[in-house]
């Protein structure tokens, strides 16, 4: 375990805590420090660490000259970072216990081998030039640091743990100064970190003669040792123990934040007072006569055996490709330390991290800067589509004729038709802003193109939910683009004509990328509809920002809000749209849209309240909490209010329905991962298993799954099927008449889609059976479903209802994103309520910034990556510009010619 704390004074530090154990007594040993890092080499710091030069570090003086070392000096400056390092439980029990004093500088070892490459991520904010009030950093790759190792926890069990203190100061070679350290780039290696610690210790007690097992991101086990693990953890059980009970108190698991407040905050001031003898006395007392006798057997056995090996399972460029299909699936650009620690975790039985880390760095296709990178490939599919965008300008004629246009269209509207109507270009762009009709501009450009001899639009979204929008705003064919690229037939309907796609914020770069080049075969045209201040895709990229951003092509923009009915409604989501997001607060709070509420518990029963009411008087509500955990919180509530007022039934039936893991392709194909009793929803019909049904998993094979389906079905399944099924954990949820259901799947026979909404009409709990207000049934082997009381904002996306609720409890104070919060305020046509537990937390969530997902061709970019690529990108801009303009000529020629023709044959 890895982490990290803030120490902003430090006056006693080194005194009270780090020169001894967790523990204190008069008279006990000094704990001696070492200097670490290359930072404290350049100072000229080496061997133990002297009290007065630990002080002057702490008052950000050079140890030698006295001189200050970094600009800042106000008294709530930070002095140094503890970062912590632990072994883990069964590691420190073996070496304390035991005895065996070989693993306690096999810990030692590994510790400073992870420092040593966590020193590879110690960087320095970049503050000059257009970097100057961003969050950029360069990495320096040094600190000064003092390493100082104890043994024992403050509940005087015993635990291996290191303690590296880093002053907040970095040497930048670069500009020839110390700066401050910014620690951010070893928090986020920190997953790789730990992983290199692990296994540096798992292979040295293998070399002892020990047996490890289980490696996965929290740590391993030791045979023979693990039985006494839980009774020698009893902070982490009283840390559980908060936990549980902040759970009974709000209703809710704990963030990782709050836990680490937890932690923090039961943490005892003062130090026992016990010598060490004592210490070891009352650890051994906790142990019976056997499990002493096993345990002193264990290390004289391990003594005996000749040197073990490390071992290692898996070709290095094997496990790299896997993390790089892993981390690159959902980003276009990643830390190094994501990729390293995805491979180690999809790997367990692989611990050559250091031939790992050359591999990566050796990659020819790598793009790389300050610790982060992206691929070629990607930059080349993103860049790809701009290209077919550039060469595409001016080579269609019009779409139609603007005179055919209807009036009643707004003015902003109607000039928004206009200039999509007389578009030439290959890909054109509409952009607007939630709630300004841009459906109902679409219906009109696609009937005058049609008036002007054109076929229909092939209308497509890149989800169910917006295509079912759209099919209720009259494009009856409307698919999706994922169906899209796949099917033949589809693609042999799209010659020559537009190509519509709706909610184009949600495509990712390499489905635009894909979608562009069928276009350009079938001389097709791509009209992309859109808002890019809303959601991006799940996949990686964010293509129509892409285009918007990088291929210069003429935007067609629409910024009247028309969805809600009051000018004063309309006004709210005019500030949203502009991002003035402090501004929409007051606003809202003016108008009394907000309601703070204090507390979890009183926010989702009040949002329940509220909407049960609304269903009472038929008010067709939309319910939208951004994060899942919290609309569990609130479906129970909302499930309470309904059956108050008589509108959920007393007679239950409680079916199965399984809550997706959201794994990547990648992680599908590593068994490990998975456990007994996992549920595979089965997205494409297999062999066995029909589109829309579950199977158990049963067994985990070396290379594969044993699973059972409905009426004892049994199959096995390989990394072939992978695309085939989603992975997920079953829980049983009651269904009563009365209940909205949200469909996560598709079931051909029902008609279910995902996203769909079925209410139910009546259950029969003898016969376990869920009858549905369409007519249809629940089929008992359909687990891709779950409450629909609430939509998270990202399936909320293209949604409009008569009156909408936002809810936002304690989880949306630490992770709220300012896009979710736009959607989640745009839905209404009538009314809206914005329910929140503390106003202050979510006005400063809020005030962060929300980037986005960097794009490859942003990164290269920002990093000036690729001079010779973006002198070859103008020539390319260039080329495309001779190319337009000679192709125009052909054009024009051609028209003049068959005009006389025409004339002639009049004649």
């Amino acid at each position: 375990m890895i982490t990290v704390g803030v120490i902003r004074n430090g006056a006693t530090y080194l005194s009270r805590h780090l020169c001894k154990n967790d523990y204190w007594t008069e008279g006990e040993k000094r704990i001696e420090g070492e200097w670490i890092g290359k930072g404290a080499k350049a100072l000229g710091l080496e061997g133990g660490v002297q009290t007065k030069v630990f002080d002057a570090l702490r008052r950000n003086r050079h140890p030698e000259t006295g001189e200050q070392l970094t600009a800042r000096e106000d008294k709530d400056r930070v002095a140094f970072f503890d970062v912590q390092l632990s072994a883990p439980k069964d590691v420190s029990v073996l070496a304390m216990l035991g005895g065996d004093q070989r693993i306690v500088a096999a810990f030692h070892d590994s510790v400073k081998i992870a420092l040593e490459e966590m020193e590879r991520f110690a960087a320095v904010r970049e503050r000059r030039g257009e970097s100057r009030s961003s969050e950029d950093f360069r990495l320096t790759g040094n600190f000064a640091g003092a390493l100082f190792f104890h043994d024992t926890s403050r509940d005087l069990d015993p635990q291996l743990h290191a303690h590296a203190v880093l002053s907040n100061a970095t040497w930048d070679a670069e500009r020839g100064e110390w700066f401050a350290l910014q620690p951010a780039e070893m928090l986020r290696a920190s997953g790789y970190l730990r992983q290199v610690l692990y296994r540096e210790l798992a292979g040295r007690l293998r070399e002892l003669g020990y047996e490890t097992y289980g490696m996965n991101s929290t740590g391993f086990s030791v045979r023979g040792v693990e039985h006494l693990r839980e009774r020698f953890s009893k902070r982490t059980r009283h840390i559980q123990q908060l936990a549980e009970e902040f759970a009974q108190k709000k209703g809710r698991k704990p963030t990782k934040r709050e836990v680490e407040v937890l932690v923090r905050e039961s943490r005892a001031n003062k130090l026992p007072n016990v010598s060490t003898r004592e210490v070891r006395a009352r650890q051994r007392a906790e142990l019976n006569p056997d499990e002493a006798a096993a345990l002193a057997d264990l290390v004289r056995t391990a003594r005996a055996k000749a040197p073990g090996q490390r071992i290692s399972h898996g070709q290095v460029v094997t496990v790299l490709e896997a993390a790089l299909r892993h981390v690159f699936e959902r980003s276009s650009v990643v830390r190094e330390g994501e990729v390293l620690n995805a491979a180690l975790e999809l790997h367990p039985d692989f611990s050559r991290w250091r031939e790992l880390r050359e591999a990566l760095q050796g990659r020819t296709d790598a793009i790389r800067s300050e610790g982060e990178m992206s691929l070629r490939p990607i930059h080349r599919e993103e860049t790809a589509t701009i290209r077919r965008v550039v060469e595409g300008r001016n080579t269609r004629f019009p779409l139609g004729d603007a005179t055919l246009l209807p009036e009643r269209l707004t003015r902003g509207q109607l000039a928004a038709a206009r200039a999509l109507l007389a578009n030439k270009d290959f890909l054109s762009v509409l952009v607007g802003d939630a709630g300004t009709g841009k459906t109902t501009v679409l219906t009109a450009i696609q009937d005058a193109h049609r008036a002007a001899g054109g076929q229909p639009f092939l209308p497509l979204t890149p989800t169910t939910r917006a295509r079912e929008a759209l099919v209720d705003a009259g494009f009856e064919r409307a698919d999706t683009v994922q169906r899209f690229l796949v099917s033949e037939t589809l693609q042999a309907e799209a010659v020559r004509r537009v190509l519509l796609v709706d909610e184009a914020g949600l495509l990712s770069t390499e489905q635009l990328d894909r979608l562009t080049r069928i276009a350009q075969e079938r001389r097709a045209r791509v009209l992309l509809v859109g808002d890019t201040k809303q959601h991006y895709s799940v996949q990686r990229g964010d293509a129509m920002r892409n285009v918007i951003r990088n291929s210069g092509t003429p935007v067609v923009r629409l910024s009247e809000v028309l969805r809600q009915r009051e000018e004063k409604d309309r006004h709210f989501s005019r500030l949203l749209a502009a991002g003035n997001v402090s501004d929409a607060l007051l606003y809202a709070e003016r108008r009394g849209m907000m309601r703070e509420l204090g507390d979890d518990e009183t926010l989702f029963t009040s949002a329940a309240e509220h909407y049960a009411e609304n269903v009472a008087k038929g008010t067709e509500t939309l319910v939208v909490i951004p994060f899942w955990e919290d609309i569990d919180r609130f479906s129970v509530h909302a499930r309470t209010a309904l059956r108050r007022r008589g509108l959920l039934g007393d007679a239950e039936v409680v079916r199965e329905a399984v809550r997706p893991l959201t794994w990547t392709e990648e992680q599908k194909a590593h068994w490990d991962q998975y456990r007994v009793g996992d549920r595979l929803l089965f997205v494409r019909d297999t062999r066995f298993f029909k589109r829309g049904s579950a199977a158990v998993v049963k067994k985990i094979l070396p290379d594969g799954l044993h699973v059972e389906g409905e009426n004892e079905r049994y199959a096995k399944i390989t990394r072939k099927q992978r695309g085939s099924f989603d992975v997920g954990r079953a829980q049983m949820l009651p269904v009563a008449a009365g209940d909205r259901l949200l469909m996560r799947g598709r079931e051909e026979e029902q008609g279910f889609a995902n996203g769909d909404f079925r209410d139910v009409a009546a259950v029969d709990p003898i016969a376990n059976r869920v009858f549905l207000s369409d007519g249809k049934e629940l089929p008992a082997d359909f687990r891709a479903w779950t409450y629909g009381h609430a939509l998270t904002s990202y399936r909320s996306q293209g949604s409009t209802a008569e009156e909408s609720l936002l809810v936002l409890g304690e989880v949306a104070e630490q992770a709220l994103m300012r896009r979710q919060f736009y959607v989640g305020n745009t839905r209404y046509r009538g009314a809206h309520h914005i329910y929140v537990s503390h106003r202050d937390a979510i006005i400063t969530r809020l005030a962060r910034p929300d980037p986005g997902r960097q794009l490859a061709t942003e990164f290269v970019r920002r990093h000036r990556i690729f001079p010779a690529e973006r002198i070859a990108m103008g020539r390319l801009h260039r080329m495309g510009a001779r190319m337009r303009d000679a192709w125009l000529s052909i054009a024009a020629r051609w028209q003049e010619t068959r005009e006389v023709v025409r004339e002639k044959m009049e004649i």
